[in-house]
């Protein structure tokens, strides 16, 4: 699969049971004790096919009060797992993290409803890639499209060993880019097809580092479905972005991604994520990074069918 060999590393006695319990594999990789990344961040199909998703909380932080304030809000994580190319391992995870309804009645709650924003990862045999995230949380019509090749992680390593941290620079510097484009807003209201071909801006991240660290344990998860609690071991992926060179002090805005498993090799997709800004970012101050959000994904339970909240993304514009 890989053109490199890699190199033992030392990570937790569970990793290497859960590598080989995963199920239904999605690849094979070369070396026992590996963990193909792809099964575990999404939920299993077997899950997915039985109608369960993850839902919690969002807390975010207010810095601009003295002192700092907390909101909540509820959240929820559809996954839809979409193979485009079998024979060559490729395809698409959406991540719907909402339904709710098409502005400028999206906040109405009278339906009807649909699946969106959403985060997209897409991958082949070597890599899984960013690709898709939301512009502005209520409006399906606007997002965030990476170009080129943006890596999040390889599909096959030991957690927390070679190969496991992965930089990607600049736009124009190398294959694996950090370059992204907005479709910007549609404007005014009411909107159609006509917004999807309006002109979109680029941007680039500058250099950005992801880095699957080793996995640890703790993280319950609440079955609503069935009842009682899973202790999940978790899989995080480091996402370390806006950086000015290939430094870790000189970025200023980091996520975390974490992939849950349980003791059986069930796998439950994305249960959390975390994210920080460097507030001394750029200075020659040490690096200081202070949480804006966590969300927990720690219930599992089953989609309300009756309001068509089933993983069906909803994205009325065709990306580049």
């Amino acid at each position: 699969m890989k053109q490199y060999t890699l190199a033992p590393a030392i990570v937790v006695i569970l990793a290497t049971c859960v590598a080989s319990a995963q199920g239904p594999a999605t690849i094979t990789c070369p070396q026992q004790g590996e963990w193909d990344v792809l099964s575990v961040m999404m939920m299993q199909p077997s899950f997915t096919s039985a109608h369960y998703h993850l839902e919690g909380t969002t807390t975010t932080w207010n810095y601009n009060t003295n002192p700092p304030t907390t909101s909540s809000s509820k959240n929820f994580v559809y996954t839809n797992w979409q193979v485009t190319d079998s024979q060559n391992n490729k395809g698409r995870v959406y991540y719907i993290k909402d339904y709710q309804g098409l502005p400028p009645n999206n906040n109405t709650n009278t339906g009807p409803y649909y699946g969106y924003p959403w985060d997209v990862r897409t991958y082949d045999a070597n890599y899984i890639y960013f690709w898709i995230t939301e512009n502005q949380w209520a409006d399906p019509w606007s997002y965030k499209e990476a170009l080129g090749s943006h890596v999040m992680t390889a599909r096959c390593l030991f957690p927390g060993g070679q190969y496991s941290t992965f930089w990607s620079t600049p736009m124009g510097t190398s294959a694996h880019t950090t370059r992204y484009i907005i479709q910007p807003d549609p404007d005014p209201q009411p909107y159609s097809s006509q917004d999807c071909s309006k002109p979109s801006t680029n941007h680039d991240l500058l250099y950005a580092q992801t880095q699957v660290n080793s996995t640890y344990g703790g993280f319950v998860l609440n079955d609503d479905v069935h009842g009682g609690t899973i202790d999940l071991t978790i899989l995080p992926v480091i996402y370390t972005w806006g950086c000015t060179d290939q430094t870790l002090n000189h970025c200023s805005n980091k996520e975390e991604f974490e992939f849950g498993v349980d003791a059986s090799g069930n796998h439950y997709g994305w249960v959390q994520w975390e994210h920080w800004k460097n507030s001394n970012f750029n200075t020659s101050n040490p690096t200081n990074w202070v949480k804006q959000a966590v969300s927990v994904h720690d219930h599992l339970a089953l989609d309300n069918l009756t309001k068509h909240f089933d993983g069906t993304p909803y994205f009325p514009c065709t990306p580049q």
